[in-house]
């Protein structure tokens, strides 16, 4: 059986991308498909590798294009695969809302041609538009109706999370609830003197970090030892909300 793998892929470091090349290195070694090949997006810096393993990666679209569909749809008919896994997220094909738009219409084109799974990282009609400072005024909430109607065209609809799962079962979509879980075997490390939290994420304000240092602040009351390490990056989308926390919790043990 031969599987095309359509996903963000590395070199871009991206939490859809690591989801991506994971799930393909696992499924190359699963002895399950006689064929996989990637049609990978990515940006053009840093090293393509072709191959991963027996894996063929082809590096035919790139994000913010509005031709990738186009490009995808054009090596899937060439290929011929006997089933097309999507690897989605809200905005997975580009910033701007027309080259998404144009992108996450490829499943609904593949669908009509050969078997399809996505996977959904995200139901963005779920969310809170607001927090997530998603642009488009008041046509984000239609916006986001139009992603789950064309994302849930395929044949299978994966989820990360059991509400999501739960949510569009009771819309008649056929669905699977597959947890994210871990990529690597757990490492057993030394123990701590201390108790020890880690929050590790991309930060933005809807993360609920305030309400962790919150919980954080009464538990020390009665663990004065404990110690909280926020980790991570950034969130594109909310730049100064990492400095304006430190502000803001300034002294805080």
């Amino acid at each position: 059986m031969h599987l095309v793998i359509v996903s963000p892929f590395p070199p871009s470091i991206t939490g859809i991308g690591q989801y991506g090349y994971h799930v393909t290195r696992s499924l190359a070694s699963s002895g399950l498909f006689s064929q996989l090949t990637i049609l990978a997006g990515s940006g053009k810096d840093g090293q393509r590798p072709n191959h991963l393993g027996l894996t063929e990666i082809d590096y035919c679209w790139q994000p913010n294009s509005l031709n990738a569909r186009q490009t995808i749809l054009s090596r899937l008919k060439r290929l011929n695969p006997d089933l097309i896994w999507f690897n989605l997220g809200a905005s997975i094909f580009g910033k701007s809302p027309l080259s998404n738009l144009s992108g996450l219409l490829t499943p609904v084109s593949a669908a009509r041609m050969f078997p399809t799974v996505a996977t959904l990282h995200e139901v963005v009609e779920l969310a809170d538009l607001r927090a997530l400072n998603a642009p488009g005024g008041f046509l984000a909430h239609l916006g986001a109706r139009l992603l789950t109607t064309i994302a849930t065209h395929a044949d299978v609809v994966c989820l990360m999370m059991q509400h999501y799962a739960d949510w569009l079962a009771a819309r008649g979509v056929e669905c699977a609830h597959i947890p994210i879980g871990a990529y690597h075997e757990p490492e057993l490390l030394n123990e701590s003197d201390s108790f020890e939290l880690l929050f590790f994420t991309t930060l933005a304000p809807y993360k609920g970090l305030e309400l962790l240092i919150e919980a954080f602040t009464r538990l020390r009351s009665e663990t004065p030892h404990l110690r909280l390490t926020i980790a991570g990056t950034t969130h594109a989308r909310f730049p100064n909300y990492a400095h304006d926390l430190k502000t803001r919790f300034k002294g805080t043990p």
